[in-house]
């Protein structure tokens, strides 16, 4: 994969996108500065009790509220992740997040491949070592961390427990690669 990197050719921007990445640069510096300004004029406020402008005590009044009100939301959020960590305790609960996973668009292509990458790499250690294919395949299933993965995988195990060749036991699960199934067909 390195390689493809340094051939990889680098499309040059277009004038106006140059410039859309100029401004909007530009007006993050912009932000920054005035949230700065106005942090450090709400100090001289409070500290040296000198009066300012009513547009500039209401611009402090709207950034104090602002930071007050992302401060109670940050919290909120804290909270909602550790309930929704702690429900993940039950098993039922993780079974349905791990299938909504599944139903993703574009995670649900990485998850599966990192899952079955490490499932393939358990089985081909636990075959070469001379482990029986069901076995193997118990072991295997029992290191796949997503649960609805790991249900389809005991679903094709049981078939191959029960005399079915383990490309067909996973050629009829529904989330199984077909690269996979076609290297394991071949290996077989």
């Amino acid at each position: 994969m390195r390689s493809n990197r340094r051939f990889r050719k680098r499309i040059p921007l277009s004038d106006a996108e140059r410039r859309k990445r100029k401004r909007e640069i530009i007006l993050i510096f912009v932000l920054i500065a005035v949230i700065a300004l106005l942090t450090f004029a709400e100090t001289r406020l409070i500290f040296f009790g000198e009066e300012f402008p009513v547009s500039n005590t209401i611009l402090m009044f709207i950034l104090i509220n602002v930071n007050l009100l992302l401060l109670i939301l940050l919290i909120f959020l804290v909270f909602m992740l550790a309930g929704f960590i702690w429900s993940l305790r039950d098993p039922e609960r993780r079974l349905r997040w791990h299938s909504v996973l599944l139903k993703v668009p574009k995670l649900n292509h990485w998850l599966k491949l990192a899952v079955f990458s490490d499932w393939c790499r358990s089985m081909a250690l636990l075959l070469s070592s001379q482990v029986p294919a069901v076995h193997a395949m118990k072991i295997a299933n029992a290191g796949v961390s997503n649960l609805a993965l790991r249900e389809t995988l005991n679903k094709a195990t049981r078939r191959v427990q029960e005399g079915e060749t383990i490309h067909s036991a996973l050629s009829e699960q529904s989330h199984i690669p077909g690269f996979m199934l076609h290297l394991i067909g071949s290996g077989e």
